[in-house]
């Protein structure tokens, strides 16, 4: 079994105060999760803390950006986790505060998805959608409702 990322580690215990923070592997560095929430994620030694439109002043405001890359056709993909100030990595207190707000942030964005199966369905039900070969044929049960 490979030695926990230090700074993985060190990042964990100062986030304690939040309740109990897991780092799970992904795409090379680690995601944060509060209560199955990713608030955070951590590539190339740096901590980047999720934001949206609400949170994302306080970064710009520090002269901190996001995550980009350039996507499969040129065009630059954004993800909506900044780069967070060195500084938090030394207080604690400063951390805690950022990252409850990073979680605040990824709960709001949980609540404006919709489950998978749901779009789908959705999608099925309405009216607009073009009809196929399969579904241009009218179904033979109409629901009352």
């Amino acid at each position: 079994m490979a030695s926990p990322d230090p700074l993985v580690a060190r990042i964990l215990k100062l986030l304690t105060p939040l309740g109990p923070v897991e780092a799970r592997r992904m795409f090379g560095g680690h995601g944060l999760y509060l209560e199955g929430t990713i608030f955070a994620v951590i590539f190339d030694r740096t901590l980047f803390l999720k934001a949206d439109e609400k949170t994302k002043g306080a970064f710009e405001k520090r002269g901190y950006g996001p995550i980009t890359y350039e996507g499969r056709r040129g065009q630059e993909v954004i993800f909506p986790y900044w780069e967070t100030p060195k500084e938090l990595l030394k207080d604690g207190k400063a951390l805690c505060r950022w990252a409850q707000k990073a979680y605040e942030t990824g709960l709001r964005a949980n609540a404006k998805k919709t489950p998978k199966g749901e779009k789908r369905l959705a999608r099925k039900c309405t009216d607009e959608t073009p009809p196929t070969a399969r579904s241009s044929r009218r179904p033979r049960y109409e629901p009352d409702f």
